[in-house]
């Protein structure tokens, strides 16, 4: 990782489980990062923002088997 990160600027978009960097990395921690027409956050806006990208909403499928409802 820190070799990917050499001569780079790096941004940490904080999350409710990361809201600061990790201490032993560079970079600096942001709530919201803009670049160009993207906006990266962690948790998504309430209505729909064109070019939003976050990472607060994992995929997960409902199954029914024998009666049961799983969530995975």
């Amino acid at each position: 990782l820190e070799a990917l990160m050499a001569g780079r600027d790096w941004f940490w978009v904080a999350g409710n489980h990361d809201p600061d960097a990790p201490a032993d990395l560079p970079g600096e921690t942001v709530r919201e990062l803009a670049i160009g027409s993207l906006v990266f956050r962690h948790e998504p806006s309430a209505v729909r923002v064109e070019g939003e990208v976050s990472g607060h909403l994992h995929p997960c499928a409902r199954i029914v088997q024998q009666g049961r409802s799983v969530r995975r």
